[in-house]
């Protein structure tokens, strides 16, 4: 059979009991039509997904680092997005405190060791050492 042969569609009936016969190239160019729209379907609504997915998704929270040294706080004021987290990291050799009155308290942070918070709650909140209160620092969550 050549591409121009009719070509007899088993189980399909014409009105009046007869096979129904279609040209075998109209066919194939019917059957690559319509997959190409089903593909060019499928990869629209992957797009559509995979865009959507990402407009929604919420900004990773980043950490941020405020080491203690030489008995301050470096650096002095820190600036954090809502959901992000502070650690500091005492690199002195005596204990020290993160403590923001009515916010956030540490307790002895050991010399060597680390604490962290994550901001909850936007505002500038004004820290200190409780064990050195000329130590001091500022968290602003925006």
């Amino acid at each position: 059979m050549n591409a121009s042969t009719p070509t007899t569609v088993a189980g399909e009936r014409t009105p009046d009991g007869g096979c129904r016969t279609i040209d075998a190239t109209a066919l194939k160019a019917d059957l690559v039509r319509r997959r190409l729209l089903a593909a060019a379907g499928a990869a629209a609504v992957v797009a559509g997904f995979a865009g959507r997915r990402a407009r929604a998704a919420p900004a990773a929270a980043t950490v941020h680092t405020v080491r203690i040294d030489a008995f301050a706080f470096q650096p002095p004021v820190v600036t954090v997005d809502l959901g992000d987290t502070i650690r500091w990291r005492n690199d002195d050799p005596v204990p020290h405190t993160v403590t923001a009155k009515g916010g956030f308290d540490s307790g002895a942070i050991a010399a060597g060791g680390t604490w962290s918070y994550t901001a909850t709650q936007r505002g500038r909140f004004a820290y200190i050492c409780s064990f050195h209160p000329t130590m001091k620092g500022t968290l602003i969550v925006r």
